[in-house]
């Protein structure tokens, strides 16, 4: 989601061509840039963002060797 935020025009055509479509026809000007205007809501607790980093993480070290690429390891 953040590579799109910043570069959809970039994003777009690998989504396509990882799913196999034709990217000739997209229309960028259509694309728009992601803002996220941020939330009013409570502060998640520390805790439950270790627990959910804990769990993702191993699908986030497959993802990243499934694409080749290190940017999907994430780490916080």
């Amino acid at each position: 989601m953040e590579d799109y935020a910043k570069h959809p025009e970039k994003v777009v055509p690998e989504m396509f061509r990882f799913v196999g479509e034709d990217t000739s026809g997209i229309n960028y000007k259509l694309l728009k840039k992601v803002v996220n205007k941020g939330s009013v809501g409570k502060r998640v607790h520390q805790k439950t963002i270790d627990i959910l980093d804990e769990f993702f993480q191993p699908f986030n070290d497959d993802l990243a060797d499934i694409l080749g690429e290190e940017k999907w390891r994430y780490t916080r």
